[in-house]
């Protein structure tokens, strides 16, 4: 069974409750329609970096709850594995810096002699965004996802990635931390506190965590090349241990 079917198979056990509650409780028109993930069919022989955000900001509000396992994967296929972007894409501060990794992370590995083909995923630490144009969750949002949606720790154990970035700020911190109960925090870096940068081992997968990119005066040029100083430390460890 390869990792698509298995995303479709987690999103689809969890569906039916979760959607009887968004409708029962008159939820519906509230919130964006929750954000799940597709995949190429074999991701074994890749080098896996999954790229957290907060949360998407609209995502095919006012759908139909029925048949949204496939819809909502096919949408997510749409617009990052096919491209089809949204007006202003480019403009985003999260997607500039997705794009800055996606250009560096590749050159860190071959200066490692790391020769599976990287390939990154997009995701997101909340699954359930505010509709009507908000941005944001809420606590209604944040425990309905909680008790009826929970599926970002399944989705890593499904995907398994070699390497993670939170570009979510601190304030996000308890999200991770609800998701990952074994997860561990640690300052990264001499230059820069705990808060504004962390380490973060999952289980024994290494993450870092970062200021979220619309930060202002946070992101800025010394806070990206000294990011990228401690995701060379950690691909270059990662290799030593593969190789012990």
């Amino acid at each position: 069974m390869n990792i698509k079917q298995n995303l479709f198979n987690l999103y689809s056990t969890k569906w039916d409750d979760f959607a009887h509650h968004l409708e029962k409780s008159n939820y519906f028109d509230n919130f964006a329609m929750p954000f799940l993930l597709d995949v190429p069919d074999s991701l074994e022989d890749k080098f896996k970096i999954m790229i957290y955000g907060q949360e998407t900001w609209g995502w095919d509000d006012g759908a139909s709850l029925d048949g949204w396992v496939e819809k909502g994967m096919h949408g997510y296929k749409r617009f990052f594995w096919d491209k089809k972007f949204y007006d202003g894409y480019q403009r985003s501060s999260f997607w500039q810096a997705f794009r800055f990794y996606e250009k560096h992370i590749p050159k860190i590995l071959n200066e490692n002699k790391i020769i599976q083909e990287p390939i990154f995923i997009w995701n997101n630490i909340s699954k359930l965004g505010l509709g009507n144009g908000k941005t944001g969750v809420n606590n209604i949002s944040r425990a309905v996802e909680q008790k009826y949606f929970s599926v970002v720790k399944e989705e890593f154990e499904i995907i398994q990635p070699d390497l993670v970035i939170f570009l979510t700020g601190p304030t996000r911190d308890h999200d991770i931390k609800f998701n990952f109960k074994d997860a561990k925090f640690t300052q990264a870096i001499d230059t820069f506190s705990q808060r504004k940068m962390a380490l973060v081992d999952i289980n024994g997968i290494s993450g870092l965590r970062l200021y979220h990119p619309a930060y202002f005066g946070g992101f800025n040029k010394k806070y990206k090349k000294d990011t990228l100083e401690v995701l060379k430390s950690i691909i270059s460890q990662k290799l030593i241990i593969s190789c012990e």
